[in-house]
């Protein structure tokens, strides 16, 4: 018989979902001071992170985009001078993201605020953090 999630685990899996939705909400509200969607400040960081080029199909895989979603937001990326593309030498299908130095600085502007904002979210009084008990 297949198991079945427990009241406890539900309660646990409504308050994590309410706590994404509140720090969705706070990074967002946060972000638009710097001129930047939550998505966009994302892909920026998944790039950074990733410390050299990275395929889109990675970034869209990181950020839980389509890769067709993926692919228009790295052509805006691109036309605001955030990323240059280049094609994968092993793979013709392939394209990489690079990041420029307008989108380092834009990331460096606006961590503080990504920062900022998921601290406060985590802090809020509604979250506890807490998990599921562990099953004996």
């Amino acid at each position: 018989m297949t198991r079945q999630a427990t009241d406890e685990e539900i309660a646990w899996w409504d308050q994590l979902t309410d706590f994404q939705a509140h720090a969705h909400n706070q990074i967002s509200n946060e972000l638009r001071r710097t001129g930047l969607s939550l998505t966009t400040y994302l892909a920026l960081d998944r790039i950074v992170r990733h410390a050299g080029p990275m395929r889109i199909s990675e970034l869209a895989a990181a950020i839980h985009l389509t890769p067709s979603s993926a692919s228009r937001l790295v052509k805006k990326l691109v036309a605001e001078n955030h990323l240059t593309r280049s094609a994968c030498g092993d793979d013709r299908r392939g394209v990489f993201g690079h990041l420029t130095d307008r989108g380092r600085t834009t990331h460096e502007k606006a961590t503080h605020h990504y920062r900022t904002a998921l601290a406060q979210a985590i802090d809020h009084p509604t979250f506890s953090g807490t998990t599921p008990k562990e099953k004996n």
